[in-house]
């Protein structure tokens, strides 16, 4: 029992702190007028709660599509069944994270800069990321947690925050703009984060053995990206 609660609080503290470490770096961005930590907070959770429904979603698209079929023998034999899949599965997580920050940091009167909305995604996200790096670990050993913890550290931790925060950035570009415009800015950040977490997974199911690589590269490569879209939001004024 208590060998059993040690694992427990180990597994919790490897899945959050790759998400905390990417917190603090990312909230270095909004050091001109940080947000409230508890609103902050607040979102975090929000998106940690999100992971439940998420995933009963996942599993309910996945028996409609391809049944009992594991989806990398899937993607050998029966193409078009994962590939909507996995395009399915990018757009619950996508949406989920969005409705997750939507109602939670993004409703709130803190949020007042274009620049808040890629913040409040972000931690979103994050929440998100650490919720489903408990449920990773917790299934495997504390040695070989620390390998896969590392290695979401670098890949799917960081991909959430790539598509979640693509979806703050494009709302941060329309947070000005007439309401039916930012509707449409909101549909382009959620397409393109679908998108971007679609190409994801499919490095890493079809790629052999440089998938994983390449999953990373790509990731890293549209953080830079990401990066500078997040300065251009700081210069984001009123239409005159």
């Amino acid at each position: 029992m208590l060998e059993n609660s040690t694992n427990v609080i180990i597994t919790a503290v490897a899945a959050l702190l790759p998400s905390l470490v990417w917190l603090v770096i990312w909230l270095s961005e909004d050091r001109r007028r940080p947000e409230p930590a508890k609103i902050i907070l607040v979102t975090f959770i929000a998106g940690a709660a999100s992971v439940p429904l998420v995933l009963l979603a996942e599993q309910y698209v996945g028996k409609l599509l391809i049944g009992n079929i594991p989806i990398r023998s899937a993607f050998r034999t029966a193409v078009g069944a994962s590939f909507i899949t996995i395009i399915a599965w990018s757009a619950i997580e996508e949406v989920g994270k969005y409705l997750a920050a939507k109602f939670s940091g993004l409703r709130r009167k803190d949020a007042d800069e274009p620049l808040d909305m890629a913040v409040y995604m972000i931690c979103a996200a994050l929440g998100f990321a650490a919720m489903e790096n408990f449920a990773f670990l917790y299934e495997n050993t504390l040695s070989d947690s620390f390998t896969i913890g590392n290695m979401r550290f670098l890949g799917a931790t960081l991909l959430h925050v790539l598509t979640s925060g693509t979806i703050g950035v494009s709302l941060a570009f329309g947070y000005y703009k007439p309401r039916i415009q930012k509707v449409s800015y909101a549909a382009v950040g959620i397409l393109t984060a679908i998108l971007l977490h679609a190409a994801f997974n499919f490095f890493i199911i079809y790629g052999n053995g440089y998938g994983m690589i390449a999953s990373f590269a790509f990731v890293w490569v549209c953080c830079v990206g990401l990066l500078i879209a997040l300065q251009k939001t700081k210069k984001v004024r009123p239409c005159l």
